[in-house]
């Protein structure tokens, strides 16, 4: 259902899903899925206010079939808009997993914001806490775009471990960054 300010609920979407696994594969710790094939079949419930206003709202509940299990769960969105210029979105998602081998949850919070100087010279960011495998990331992005979304980008990304040597094998801090400068340009190589 969509209304005339954008607003937007669906109850209920059926997915017909088809995943395969070539080896097997730990899905959360001391969890392994057998190598196959898996069909399933879950249920999809949205939703959104009108994303143009100030305040909004989005998400979706997801109910069914997983691998050779069960999962139920929902993802929730809360944007915040300031004229043109500024949009901060916060997400939280989270999962309860039911599987032949083992049961797990899942949660991830993520906070985006972006601000443009001008239609071509904007700034983005997204930050993002992972409780299933530990991790807090961070990407930070500014572009001077140019035609065809070509011209100059700066990215800086960071992954960081927050659990200890002991819990995770691995050790605590940072465990990735990168600086990227990508810089593109269209050519007209006709006459």
């Amino acid at each position: 259902f969509e209304f005339a300010n954008g607003a937007f609920f669906q109850f209920p979407a059926l997915n017909l899903t088809r995943e395969g696994l070539r080896e097997p594969f730990e899905i959360s710790k001391g969890i392994v899925l057998p190598a196959g094939t898996y069909d399933n079949v879950d249920w999809g419930f949205a939703y959104n206010s009108n994303l143009s206003a100030p305040l909004s709202a989005q998400g979706r509940i997801d109910v069914g079939g997983f691998y050779d299990g069960f999962r139920w769960g929902s993802s929730s969105t809360f944007n915040a808009r300031v004229g043109d210029t500024f949009v901060a979105s916060l997400k939280l998602s989270w999962f309860d997993v039911s599987l032949d081998q083992g049961d797990f949850r899942t949660t991830v919070i993520g906070l985006r914001t972006a601000y443009s100087f001008t239609p071509r010279l904007y700034l983005q960011s997204l930050l993002q806490y992972n409780d299933q495998s530990d991790s807090f990331s961070g990407n930070i992005r500014l572009a001077w775009l140019n035609t065809a979304g070509t011209g100059l980008f700066l990215v800086y990304n960071d992954l960081r471990n927050t659990a200890t040597f002991a819990e995770r094998g691995l050790p605590e801090g940072p465990l990735d960054r990168t600086f990227v400068v990508k810089f593109t340009k269209m050519l007209n190589l006709g006459g």
